[in-house]
């Protein structure tokens, strides 16, 4: 005969209580610890911070719009797979027209390339614009720092800037 073990019983659906006494719970979604758990500050203007972020965009507007055209390039070519799918089974496989369907089947292998060449190309310029966007922001930002006083560093701790 085995013994009945004693549970400590918590409250139906809660957490036992050295989960409850940690903030947001031990491993909870979105619990933080150190300095990440102050609270965030969000821009008093945000308008106005958003037009001064996408200044560092203006000298980027050609490959803004070389991706902008491979979207839709991509978007077409991935529309026109399940197209050519469909005619391949109305028109030759219903007819058995093997040299058709060779034909279309290599017209779909190279949509989809194309779809593929085209999407890769957008993540690349994507990238490369994104870095180049940080790269200057942060060259701004140091050129910034350099021209402050020793007397604002001596001020403002490091982490509060």
């Amino acid at each position: 005969m085995t013994q009945p073990t004693m549970q400590p019983q918590t409250g139906q659906g809660q957490p036992p209580a050295a989960v409850r006494e940690l903030p947001g719970g031990a491993g909870a979604p979105g619990a933080r610890f150190g300095p990440q758990a102050r609270r965030q500050e969000k821009a008093k203007r945000p308008r106005a911070t958003l037009t001064r972020l996408a200044a560092y965009l203006g000298p980027h507007m050609t490959v803004l719009g070389i991706v902008a055209a491979l979207v839709v390039v991509t978007t077409a070519l991935e529309l026109l797979g399940p197209y050519l799918f469909g005619r391949a089974i109305d028109v030759y496989i219903a007819q058995r027209d093997l040299n058709g369907l060779r034909g279309i089947s290599l017209l779909l292998l190279l949509t989809y390339f194309m779809a593929w060449l085209s999407q890769f190309g957008q993540a690349y310029l994507i990238v490369g614009l994104a870095q180049n966007v940080l790269r200057s922001l942060r060259r701004d930002l140091f050129g910034h720092l350099q021209t402050l006083s020793l007397a604002f560093f001596d001020r403002n701790p490091p982490g509060e800037l």
